[in-house]
């Protein structure tokens, strides 16, 4: 689950200290504005393990408007 703000958004983990989340959960945010959390059986839970977002990688040609490349990779400090 990747927390911004009060937004949550699911996430995929695709490397040890990478995800894959929607890049409509990040606009104007700043990595030290996010965290992700893993292993969380709900989303009200307080289970899982935290980690710190070290950078974010959004789509070059993500289009909020046409809801296209609507993709990001957050590289997670471990």
């Amino acid at each position: 689950m990747v927390h911004a703000g009060g937004l949550r958004c699911g996430r995929a983990s695709i490397a040890p200290e990478a995800v894959l989340t929607a890049g409509t959960a990040l606009p104007e945010k700043r990595a030290e504005d996010i965290h992700v959390v893993g292993g969380r059986q709900l989303w009200s839970g307080a289970d899982g393990r935290r980690s710190e977002v070290r950078r974010i990688g959004a789509h070059p040609e993500y289009a909020s408007e046409k809801h296209v490349n609507d993709i990001a990779v957050l590289n997670l400090s471990r």
